[in-house]
C-alpha cells in the first residue's frame, strides 16, 4: 500500500476559519469543487508524465504537490497548464450545467 503524507499549516487552518466565517455553505462547496478539479488536473497529468507524488502540502498560499521525477522542461510545464485546464473544463461543465437548470 502507499501512504502518501499529508500536511497542514496553521497559516491554512487560519485561512480555512476565516473563509468559512465570510462565506455561506452554497460558496464554500463551489469553491472547494473547483480547487479539487483543478489539482486533480495536476495530479493526472504528473501520473501520465511518470512523476511520482510523495505528498500534499495544505498551506496559507494554497495546496502543493511534492513529487519526484523528471519529465523535461516541456513536461513540467504540461503538469503546470493542467491544473487550470482542468479548472476551465470543470467551469464550462458546470456553467452548461447551470444553464440547463434553469431552463
Amino acid at each position: 500500500m502507499i501512504r502518501k503524507k499529508v500536511t497542514v499549516s496553521s497559516g491554512a487552518v487560519i485561512m480555512a476559519a476565516v473563509i468559512y466565517y465570510l462565506c455561506d455553505s452554497k460558496t464554500l462547496l463551489a469553491v472547494f469543487a473547483a480547487a479539487l478539479a483543478h489539482e486533480l488536473g495536476h495530479m493526472f497529468a504528473m501520473q501520465v508524465l511518470g512523476l511520482r507524488i510523495k505528498a500534499f502540502r495544505i498551506e496559507a498560499k494554497g495546496f502543493c504537490i511534492d513529487y519526484c521525477g523528471y519529465a523535461g522542461a516541456v513536461g513540467h510545464a504540461l503538469a503546470a497548464l493542467a491544473g487550470p485546464a482542468a479548472g476551465l473544463f470543470y467551469a464550462l461543465a458546470a456553467s452548461k450545467m447551470g444553464n440547463s437548470l434553469e431552463e
